[in-house]
């Protein structure tokens, strides 16, 4: 009789353990369809892409200098855009990042409901909205973003707890996600550099 109790008290651990795994967190379990998304590396500099994007042992690094634009991935459209889609990821950025998006939810038609970007150093915000958080410079953190282009509703979580929300002002579709390093003035001689691993998508 233990020996059953044992098996079926590891059966029901398996069990939660893969519900907390394709829960997708913060909207909750069983509610996501994991995805898998291609992407391109968008390099808008002048210097070779392996100078600035590498991608080490499943740690993707982006890097990107004043008077340069961007580095970034721009992963495949939203396969529908009548549902939530959300992004997840592990991110640091060092302490010389600064004026420089990390992560954004982007259209070709709209501005953009979520656009993560470092501030001042070391500082991360919602676009021009208030501080996120402070004191983020070289540690790892995690991020969730999800956003429905139907209702226009978006999310933003960093290590779980939801720091922005509510209704996007603009009407557009063609919606994707996007991470790296996107400058936004860096000042004279500066550099910005991100990293990101533990990078799913889903969609409800």
């Amino acid at each position: 009789m233990k020996q059953v109790i044992k098996r079926v008290a590891l059966v029901l651990g398996v069990c939660s353990l893969l519900l907390v795994n394709a829960s997708a967190g913060p909207l909750g379990p069983g509610k996501w369809t994991e995805i898998h998304p291609a992407f391109t590396v968008q390099n808008r500099t002048s210097a070779p892409l392996a100078q600035r994007y590498t991608n080490v042992g499943g740690v993707i690094t982006t890097t990107v200098f004043a008077g340069e634009q961007r580095v970034e991935l721009r992963w495949a459209s939203f396969p529908n855009e009548h549902t939530f889609n959300q992004f997840e990821a592990d991110m640091m950025f060092d302490a010389g990042t600064q004026h420089t998006a990390i992560h954004q939810i982007k259209s070709n038609t709209a501005h953009e409901p979520v656009y993560l970007q470092v501030n001042t150093p070391g500082v991360i915000r919602n676009g021009v909205g208030p501080t996120i958080a402070s004191g983020m410079a070289n540690k790892w953190f995690h991020v969730n973003s999800a956003y429905n282009p139907a209702t226009r509703k978006f999310f933003l979580w960093i290590n779980g707890s939801l720091v922005s929300s509510g209704t996007h002002n603009n009407v557009g579709f063609d919606f994707y996600f996007k991470n790296g390093t996107y400058n936004n003035g860096l000042p004279p001689g500066g550099r910005s550099r991100a990293m990101f691993k533990n990078i799913h998508h889903y969609m409800q």
